[in-house]
């Protein structure tokens, strides 16, 4: 097995970082070189990390002056024995099979980097993929994943969510005192490879957090951000001339993005306006619709005109996204069934999501399966993709023999309730088959809404007489 470096910086994250390191020693792949970088955290941190490296000689811990996020990475660089590298930010975590998958990847295509796909995880505990659905596997040229980190969308600047080589990453990558610093390193780490990879899997989860640098908007954030959207537009036009056009266009979007968080600057505000006019004018020269006069039309535009055309196409594209995604989800599942004839062992309700204990039974659940039903072919069904569309299309799939199982957790009641009422359809649906049910965890609220669906709850398994 490969030794893989994860690096892991850390500055005022005490509330997130158990769940993170959680995520990361708990690994199915085990030869991990695993960097924490305190950078002069004030809180509780260093004191976590030091217990966490009694707990797993596999952990080292560097404590030092804070210097920055830049620094701080720079500094798990110089330690970095591995042969691939991967960073892992402090609030956020990863799934447990995140290492194991890049690795087989990376090393299966003799590729430079691997590119998963990532989840953000609202305050609220919402949690959203938001680009890339497509191949399992995706080939591409480093011309084409510039063409595609311009767009920002299917493959994006963070450094977490990719694994790459250790030969490409020099020690002292990202510029120190400096924010945005994915953006300033990302098209020079594209053109030092030979292959790269996009895979489809959800691996990386990552918090929106209120403390984080997005958030902060003050005036030398958003001049890095400039400079830095700057040089990588510089890098890719020297290499790649011909993608000029798609430079132009990732100009225009990152050049309101950045005009309106200019709006929001407080702390320097002579300096926000000189940079606001700079960005117009640069604005005014790929485009005739706005001037530096019409400064107010820019501010509309992007306070009133996109959110409302956005939230309309929401409205009306939802049952339609929903059909092509669920009949795209039934034709990969139809391979799956019938790639052989064995009998099946369905588990209904797989966690896309990003709850680590609801993972670690999913896994428990398929070497359950594996040691005491090896004649059985495992088949799962993502929560997220689970409705009447997609249960009516496996009830014609499932043969008499299979198998059919609901996901364990903590989701029947009240607490989780869209994932409970999922469940109970499943169940619905397959009561005249054998069904088994993992360990569960349920909650009821002491009130008339919990009591109806109690009673409601109690009807559906009554009705399963297979269960």
């Amino acid at each position: 097995m490969s030794l893989v470096s994860i690096i892991v910086p850390i500055y005022k994250v005490e509330k997130y970082l158990n769940k993170c390191l959680i995520s990361i020693v708990n690994q199915t792949y085990s030869n991990l070189q695993i960097i924490l970088v305190d950078d002069g955290s004030p809180d509780n941190c260093p004191s976590i990390c030091d217990l966490w490296a009694k707990k797993d000689t596999r952990i080292q811990v560097i404590h030092k002056e804070n210097g920055g996020l830049s620094d701080a990475r720079n500094a798990g660089l110089s330690k970095a024995k591995g042969e691939y590298v991967l960073f892992v930010d402090s609030d956020d975590w990863i799934s447990l099979n995140m290492v194991d998958t890049m690795v087989k990847t990376i090393e299966k295509n003799n590729a430079d980097m691997v590119i998963c796909q990532y989840a953000v995880v609202y305050p609220d505990g919402r949690i959203e993929q938001l680009h890339y659905q497509g191949n399992k596997e995706k080939i591409l040229s480093v011309k084409e994943a510039l063409r595609l980190l311009l767009e920002d969308k299917e493959i994006t600047n963070h450094v977490w969510r990719k694994l790459y080589k250790r030969s490409l990453l020099p020690d002292n990558l990202f510029p120190v005192e400096k924010n945005y610093e994915d953006i300033y390193v990302m098209a020079d780490l594209f053109i030092k490879c030979k292959k790269i990879v996009n895979i489809n899997e959800v691996l990386y989860f990552y918090l929106l957090n209120d403390n984080g640098i997005v958030k902060n908007i003050i005036y030398k954030n958003c001049l890095d951000h400039y400079e830095s959207l700057l040089h990588s537009y510089m890098v890719i036009r020297q290499i790649y001339p011909e993608l000029e056009e798609n430079i132009q266009v990732s100009k225009w979007k990152s050049g309101l993005g950045l005009l309106n968080d200019l709006r929001l600057v407080h702390d320097e505000e002579i300096k926000a306006q000189q940079l606001s006019k700079r960005i117009v004018l640069e604005l005014n020269d790929i485009s005739h619709q706005i001037t530096i006069c019409k400064k107010e039309l820019v501010e509309y535009y992007i306070l009133k005109i996109v959110p409302t055309f956005f939230e309309y196409a929401q409205k009306v594209e939802r049952k339609r996204k929903l059909l092509v995604e669920t009949f795209s989800y039934c034709k990969k599942l139809y391979q799956e069934i019938h790639k052989s004839d064995s009998k099946k062992f369905y588990i209904i309700g797989a966690p896309f999501y990003g709850n680590l204990g609801d993972q670690a039974l999913f896994m428990g659940e398929c070497k359950f399966i594996k040691d005491n039903f090896p004649e059985y072919e495992i088949v799962y069904v993502l929560e997220k993709n689970i409705n009447f569309l997609l249960l009516f299309f496996l009830k014609f799939c499932i043969k008499k023999n299979d198998i059919v199982s609901i996901q364990a957790g903590g989701n029947i009641g009240t607490l989780y309730l869209e994932i409970h009422k999922k469940q109970e359809l499943a169940i619905k649906y397959f009561r005249k088959h054998f069904v088994v049910i993992f360990p569960q965890t349920y909650y009821y609220s002491n009130n008339e809404e919990g009591k109806k669906l109690l009673n409601k709850t109690v009807k559906v398994y009554n009705s399963c007489k297979n269960l």
